[in-house]
């Protein structure tokens, strides 16, 4: 029988997702957020407290994604911070590779330890800025099948500094909130030279208890190289968005 954090991970988050969730699954997840909130009274990586909410703040929002990523894909998660959603990710699919991507080094080593107890050989770190990672000469340069970033800067700004991690063909999966369109004003016009095409956006659903909260994932696609002009330099890319309001 499951324990309390486990069951709240399984019954109140995955409703809405169609991924299967063991009860294996839930116990590995329960354990991961009590390792990260363990971890952070000595690394401060989340302002998060509560196990409850570690957990659904953390890893329910993360695994919405668990049901959009192909199989067998690689997977590069840009600014993953404690690594959400690279852990729950990589967790729920072994079948999938990703690599963590943050330029925090505490945090990359905070991915690395919990990798090692959760005995995952489907998860990797690299520690830098990702405008400097994925450009053209770099061995992370059209690499990955897929990029995700969740609560890590605007659309335009991760649009830029990620577009070279992809394959073309790939695609890339930015987790925002329920009101993404101010930040995909334009966007359709100005990713273009990055090498994208806006595909739209998914809306989902998570619960929390009663309480419903509604989320989504803005997709775009990789269907060429950017132009050479690209990735511009971050302050550039900060006060000169391509796109968005």
């Amino acid at each position: 029988m499951l324990s309390e954090l486990p069951e709240f991970i399984k019954s109140s988050a995955f409703l809405n997702f169609k991924t299967e969730i063991s009860d294996e699954i839930a116990e590995n997840l329960a354990d991961l957020v009590r390792f990260l909130l363990s971890e952070n009274k000595k690394y401060n990586l989340t302002g998060i407290k509560d196990e409850n909410d570690a957990a659904f703040l953390n890893v329910v929002d993360s695994l919405a994604l668990a049901d959009i990523i192909g199989p067998s894909a690689s997977v590069a998660d840009v600014g993953s911070g404690a690594g959400f959603p690279a852990l729950p990710l990589a967790l729920t699919r072994p079948d999938i590779n990703v690599c963590a991507l943050d330029s925090t080094a505490k945090k990359t080593a905070f991915i690395e330890s919990a990798g090692r107890l959760m005995k995952l050989s489907n998860i990797r770190t690299k520690c830098g800025r990702a405008e400097l990672l994925s450009a053209c000469g770099s061995d992370m340069f059209g690499a990955f099948d897929y990029v995700t970033a969740r609560a890590v800067a605007s659309a335009s700004v991760l649009c830029e500094i990620s577009t070279g991690f992809l394959k073309v063909g790939g695609k890339m999966l930015l987790m925002k909130g329920p009101d993404v369109d101010d930040e995909l004003l334009g966007a359709d016009a100005c990713v273009l030279p990055l090498g994208l095409e806006l595909s739209g956006v998914r809306f989902y659903t998570i619960r929390n208890g009663t309480s419903l909260f509604k989320r989504s994932v803005a997709v775009f696609t990789k269907i060429k190289t950017a132009k050479p002009d690209y990735p511009r330099r971050y302050s550039l890319i900060k006060s000169k968005p391509l796109f968005g309001r």
